[in-house]
């Protein structure tokens, strides 16, 4: 890939729901765009649009116009399984809620993504037990999703999204659920394998503290973006 080509961009992006009362428009020409290796910032109060624009970056949602391109390659065209393949192998994605499979042991959360993408039983708990060990907690992975504090789950969600070393990773509010110790901890882990693996992150969230971790700080507000 060009070194000059975003990781992942965004461009005059806009979104719109459709209501009882007509259609009520979210992203409102919203662009942005990060390099591998860069963690970007988007913050915003409640309602600025911040999480409608990681899913219309990740390809969830198809934007009412504008142009999402991962490394170069636009994907707006792309059908539902392309756009799945791609979510597979270029980006990771860091859910809220964390969105690990219960009934799976924390190592095995990691596995099933690199399964899904081709490699080998050995190679798939080799680089779960390495990435585990980064993020210090390698004596969790036989351990189940409800065995684990808010910020071991965490943990375990940002192995998945950044296992493969994935273009992109994208964190929809990541520390919403630890308190601020806990949330620190995980920011500074998650920018640092980043950035070791040359992945470039996009992080939405309203919690100021991880403006310090961060490469460059996008402000969204009425759906719309501008560098702060």
């Amino acid at each position: 890939m060009n070194a000059n080509v975003p990781a992942i961009a965004g461009e005059g992006l806009t979104f719109e729901y459709t209501t009882e009362a007509g259609m009520a428009p979210v992203l409102r020409g919203a662009s942005l765009e990060a390099a591998r290796g860069e963690v970007l910032l988007v913050t915003g109060p409640s309602g600025s649009g911040k999480t409608t624009l990681l899913t219309v970056l990740a390809g969830m949602l198809t934007p009412t116009s504008g142009n999402v391109r991962i490394e170069g390659n636009a994907i707006n065209h792309l059908g539902k399984s392309e756009r799945a393949r791609l979510r597979l192998n270029r980006l990771g994605f860091v859910f809220q809620g964390f969105n690990l499979i219960r009934a799976m042991s924390a190592s095995e959360n990691v596995e099933l993504v690199l399964r899904a993408r081709g490699l080998s039983r050995p190679e798939c708990r080799r680089i779960a037990r390495e990435t585990f060990e980064r993020l210090g907690i390698a004596d969790k992975l036989q351990r189940l999703p409800m065995q684990l504090s808010g910020g071991e789950q965490q943990r375990v969600a940002i192995a998945r999204a950044l296992a493969g070393a994935p273009a992109v990773v994208l964190a929809d509010e990541p520390t919403s659920s630890l308190d601020s110790e806990n949330g620190a901890a995980v920011i500074q882990l998650l920018c640092e394998l980043a950035r070791e693996r040359g992945s470039a992150v996009v992080i939405t969230s309203h919690d100021q503290r991880i403006a310090p971790f961060a490469d460059r700080v996008v402000t969204i507000d009425d759906g719309r973006c501008g560098s702060s």
